[in-house]
């Protein structure tokens, strides 16, 4: 008989585990979930019926009371209400004389699972092993009392042959199939905490504007979280698994795994700027480190979130332009209030004494007079003039545009082939050079600086220009040197781009020629230097801004 119900059990066990399974797939509708749940529990509870203990015929002894306690006990008061439902009809469906202990049965099942329920959820009662046996213990010892109000013959049988039988068999099962649930229980617990938890960082990090890597020792990318493909290096699928080498290549790949060697190094968190090209344009981004504490595939690893700061450093930009436009402006005001202040002044008071010391009654003094007057006058109209062309520096919005340096350089040159007769010149340009230029700037101040070259040639030695041109940076470097008369910078050299100030005499040196190609400089947004040396020569080097294409094309050069 042990035997029988220990069978009865076992089978009772294996069902509930499947019932466990299946109840994980409706953690998403808890309506479903409940009702699922009550009709397994019932159904079980049923199946029960057909392998039982007969004592006799309506007489019936199986594992309901396990079953309905633990659905009581787990699922609560609406999973047993349909569970026990379940069982009490189908019982009284099979009638006999226990049909009204069996009734009894299922309701002190249910009653003692929802009382240790209530008790457990108020922390009265923990829902360990020695609780659970000492429950299975008390319910089969109440069922044994109920079963006591049989017919007499019937308890008696119960009572001698059974009940030991009885209290050996379902008391462990009450034991065995608690212990399952609960742990069927918590891992659905801790399986629903964890994709929620997933979810919830999953969009924490949507949510991020950076970018995240997982990188181990070797350079490998292992993981990847892009918010944005457009300003990958690469796509994503083209990404991950492969190494920074295979990505960069062997020379580009130098500084993004010293980072990572770095940070490891150190155990501590790393900060890096660096700059690549993506479909969306070069773009900067800031790199922050920090180390993983526990290996990945047996490989130290770190964790590398890169910021896009390009939006941020066109601001600074934009705003470092603002500032060096406001400081230009106003030099440009200052030189504008000194030539009105000081030179037209002071030709308009040489013009006024003149008048005012005419002599209309002595000829000769006024023949001088007037010569005087018309030289003071050219001056003057010269002057206004000078100041006609500052203004238009800025008096209209210019048209920006791309040029090829070395076509640009060959066409000025081409231009003034007059002035250049028996004067060698020689360039040194890269071909499909572009630069960002307004083209009447541009062509202003090579041609200034060529006229500059010629103008103040050494005559005891051939006048040699050389033009040169190479990438610096995200910038151009061209520069003009001659082997002319030179400038001594030690004394010169804070007022060499000053307004009408002259270092060497020549009949058409006015100082304004450096002045001019300064300003326009400036306005193209870059700068001119100089070296020089007195009987040595000049280089003037200007600096142009590289075209966004021709970023892009050094940038996809310097990864490999």
């Amino acid at each position: 008989m042990v035997l029988q119900l220990i069978e009865s059990v076992s089978l009772l066990l294996a069902l509930c585990f499947v019932q466990g399974l299946v109840l994980r797939q409706l953690q998403q509708r808890p309506r479903l979930r409940i009702l699922a749940s009550g009709l397994l529990f019932g159904s079980v509870a049923i199946l029960g019926v057909y392998i039982p203990v007969l004592l006799m015929p309506g007489v019936i002894v199986d594992a309901r009371s396990v079953i309905l306690s633990m659905a009581a006990l787990f699922g609560g008061w609406q999973v047993s209400l349909v569970a026990g439902s379940m069982a009490g009809i189908y019982r009284l469906w099979l009638g006999g004389d226990g049909s009204l202990v069996g009734i009894l049965v299922i309701f002190s099942a249910i009653i003692m699972g929802l009382g240790y329920r209530w008790l457990h959820q108020r922390g009265k009662l923990p829902l360990n092993g020695p609780v659970l046996l000492g429950f299975g213990l008390a319910l089969h010892l109440w069922c044994l009392v109920l079963f006591s109000h049989l017919p007499p013959d019937v308890a008696r049988k119960m009572l001698q042959d059974v009940s030991a039988a009885f209290l050996l068999a379902f008391t462990p099962a009450t034991l065995l199939l608690g212990l399952i649930l609960k742990d069927q229980q918590a891992f659905i617990a801790t399986e629903a905490q964890l994709v929620h938890e997933k979810d919830r960082m999953q969009a924490i990090l949507n949510a991020l504007p950076d970018f995240l890597f997982v990188v181990d020792q070797s350079g490998r990318i292992l993981d990847i979280l892009s918010p944005d493909a457009t300003r990958m290096y690469l796509p994503t699928e083209e990404v991950r698994g492969r190494t920074l080498t295979e990505i960069f290549g062997a020379e580009a790949d130098k500084p993004f795994l010293a980072l990572v060697q770095r940070t490891l190094s150190s155990q501590q968190s790393q900060r890096w700027s660096y700059s690549l090209p993506t479909p969306a344009g070069l773009c900067h981004f800031e790199a922050v480190t920090q180390p993983l504490q526990s290996p990945i595939q047996g490989q130290q690893a770190i964790v590398w979130l890169a910021r896009d700061i390009t939006e941020t450093q066109q601001r600074n930009h934009q705003l470092q332009q603002l500032m060096k436009t406001t400081a230009q402006q106003h030099e440009r005001l200052r030189d504008f209030t000194y030539i009105v202040s000081h030179h037209l002044r002071a030709r308009v008071a040489n013009l006024r004494s003149v008048i005012e010391n005419l002599n209309p009654e002595a000829p000769e003094e006024r023949q001088q007079a007037w010569q005087l007057i018309g030289q003071l006058a050219y001056k003057l109209d010269q002057l206004l003039h000078d100041l006609n062309d500052i203004m238009q520096l800025h008096a209209h919005q210019q048209q920006w545009q791309h040029i090829d340096l070395q076509a640009g350089i060959q066409d000025l040159l081409q231009k003034n082939k007059t002035a250049l007769q028996n004067i060698k010149v020689t360039t040194d340009i890269p071909g499909n050079l572009l630069v960002s230029v307004i083209k009447n700037h541009f062509d202003f101040i090579i041609t200034k600086m060529v006229h500059n070259a010629l103008r103040y040639a050494d005559k005891q030695r051939p006048l040699h220009i050389q033009i040169q041109a190479h990438r610096q940076q995200d910038q151009v470097l061209l520069s003009i040197r001659d082997n002319g008369l030179g400038i001594d910078l030690l004394q010169y050299g804070n007022k060499l781009f000053g307004l009408y100030q002259v270092f060497h005499q020549h009949p058409e040196a006015r100082g304004l020629g450096l002045f001019m190609v300064k300003a326009q400089m400036e306005i193209l947004g870059d700068r001119i230097e100089a070296e020089s040396q007195p009987g040595q020569g000049s280089t003037f080097k200007l600096f142009f801004p590289l075209t966004q294409t021709a970023q892009s094309t050094k940038a996809q050069n310097l990864a490999g």
